[in-house]
């Protein structure tokens, strides 16, 4: 018997995989991770010590998704898009990535 649910990001069978720190701006937006049209899917987790804000690349503070700087926050997007940060001021703000792709 197999069962499905509609609308989960087909993750599992991934034959690739990528990941990376980025050192987050808090100036103007950051690439975290480029556009990637076999994505299946990202894992973007905040290591730093200020609050993280992500989006496309036009992400302010108050428009993105908001990451906070305690518990290493983090956040699973099913997109092939490019994904961006900006920072909270100050502080060494960090996104870990990690990217499940074909």
């Amino acid at each position: 018997m197999s069962s499905s649910v509609t609308g989960l990001p087909k993750t599992s069978g991934a034959p690739s995989i990528a990941h990376n720190a980025v050192s987050i701006s808090s100036a103007t937006p950051t690439l975290v991770v480029a556009a990637r049209a076999t994505r299946r899917g990202v894992l973007i987790q905040n290591r730093g010590n200020r609050d993280l804000s992500i989006g496309d690349s036009a992400v302010t503070f108050t428009n993105g998704v908001f990451l906070e700087s305690s518990n290493n926050s983090s956040v699973f997007l099913d997109t092939s898009a490019a994904i961006y940060a900006i920072a909270a001021s100050g502080g060494a703000p960090v996104a870990i990535f990690l990217e499940l792709f074909d």
